[in-house]
């Protein structure tokens, strides 16, 4: 049976991916792909929850490219009306969107299917030269599409597909009225595919609430079945204007490799890059935030992803992003909302590989604490220890690193106090997960 598959030759058209696979190193398909991908095909709709690294995008990339080869044999002239996508996938944010379109193209490439990327600030001659275009798959975020639709730059005539990835954060009520304006243009049967890592409380309810009357099949690999997930945390006490201090002897002694510092403001990130770039912390410094444009922001990403150095962004990076050779996260500041804790933390120690969290903590992240703490013993998404310091900041926790605590006034140590290390069993598998 297929579901016991391993080997893709068992569950998908090799002659139509022979080609992908080989040019990408894929040799068998993960646990997420092998009871995904025929639930796909048998046309159902689907709801896919699995941890991150777990190799969910292929999971409905691959059988999504071959219903469209297939549903294209039975298409005439006639039938292929310009600016009419097949399938549609929506993401939450423009980096996401651009990983993920790139990843079709790569398949694109040998399956001969058309894929087309719709980023929010495009304007011209690029997104309405749509509406003259043959095209199967369409890219991009809820804003984006519903603006398109609205301007009549795209129709909905032809779509056979509609996935939503990242799905527990695109169905809330944040993206709900985007979500629901372009619902109302969908007039076809379609199958619709909802793919994420985590899923809410309340998500049954909003799933019901969007796709009133449609059944999903579910598949959810969040426990035995996720990819082990080895992720080292490391707690930096310290008073809150010694952040710069800190990251300066942060990044000349703890930051080995490519990694993201992550802040809490727009603000704050150009504050921070700027006072990298000044100290010269980096080689290789990229910024990232919602202020920045679409262009800048799509090249300031691939240039990070394709070259590696330090990426200074907020939380639109913390989702689903995967960069393989990313070896740690720092939280300049603890999120506001936990949750983003579970999707920052996940950035690293994808697929097997180790990583590395560090937190700046200081006395005012004590509410922020108790929440990020509730938020990771509540999750099965990632295997992340909680935040140990005590409510004295500056001394460490029993167990925890003896060095002494940061002096105050702006005097730091030759290197960072680490509060509260905590190593996880590398033994035990992740039982889990922004992607």
């Amino acid at each position: 049976m297929a579901k016991d598959s391993q080997n893709f030759i068992d569950l998908i058209n090799m002659d139509l991916f022979a080609g992908f696979l080989k040019e990408n190193k894929l040799a068998a398909p993960t646990d997420v792909q092998v009871q995904s991908i025929p639930v796909f095909l048998d046309g159902k709709n689907i709801q896919i929850q699995a941890k991150t690294g777990s190799g969910k995008t292929l999971s409905y990339l691959l059988p999504l490219f071959q219903m469209l080869k297939e549903s294209e044999a039975n298409l005439s002239k006639n039938d292929q009306k310009p600016g009419s996508p097949r399938a549609i996938i929506l993401l939450p944010i423009k980096e996401l969107a651009i990983q993920v379109a790139d990843e079709c193209k790569k398949i694109s490439h040998h399956a001969k299917l058309r894929v087309r990327l719709a980023l929010g600030g495009e304007k011209g001659k690029k997104v309405s030269s749509l509406k003259s275009q043959n095209f199967d798959i369409l890219v991009g975020g809820p804003g984006r599409i519903k603006s398109m639709i609205e301007k009549k730059e795209i129709r909905l005539d032809n779509l056979e597909f509609l996935v939503i990835d990242e799905a527990d954060q695109l169905l809330d009520m944040g993206f709900m009225r985007e979500l629901k304006s372009i619902r109302r243009h969908l007039t076809n049967d379609y199958q619709a595919a909802l793919v994420s890592a985590t899923m809410a409380d309340d998500f049954d309810l909003l799933k019901a609430d969007f796709f009133s009357g449609m059944e999903f099949e579910t598949i959810s690999l969040t426990d035995a079945h996720g990819l082990s997930q080895t992720i080292e945390t490391y707690n930096i006490a310290l008073e809150y204007t010694e952040k710069n201090a800190m990251l300066d002897v942060f990044m000349k002694n703890e930051a080995k490799g490519n990694g993201i510092i992550f802040v809490n403001q727009k603000e704050k990130a150009v504050e921070v890059y700027n006072y990298m770039k000044e100290k010269k912390l980096a080689k290789k410094l990229f910024l990232s935030h919602g202020d920045i444009s679409a262009r800048e922001r799509s090249d300031n990403f691939k240039n990070f992803k394709s070259t590696g150095g330090v990426l200074i962004t907020t939380d639109m990076a913390a989702r689903g992003i995967d960069i393989k050779t990313l070896q740690w996260v720092l939280n300049y500041d603890l999120p506001f909302e936990a949750v983003y804790y579970i999707h920052r933390s996940g950035r690293v120690g994808r697929a097997g590989r180790s990583g590395r969290v560090y937190n700046f903590v200081t006395k005012k992240d004590q509410k922020l604490i108790g929440q990020i703490n509730d938020a990771i013993k509540n999750q099965d998404t990632l295997k992340i220890d909680p935040i140990f310091l005590k409510s004295t900041m500056g001394k460490a926790n029993k167990g925890a690193s003896k060095k002494k605590a940061p002096a105050r006034r702006g005097r730091m140590p030759k290197k960072p106090v680490v509060s509260g290390r905590n190593t996880p069993n590398k033994s035990k598998k992740s039982r889990g997960r922004r992607g």
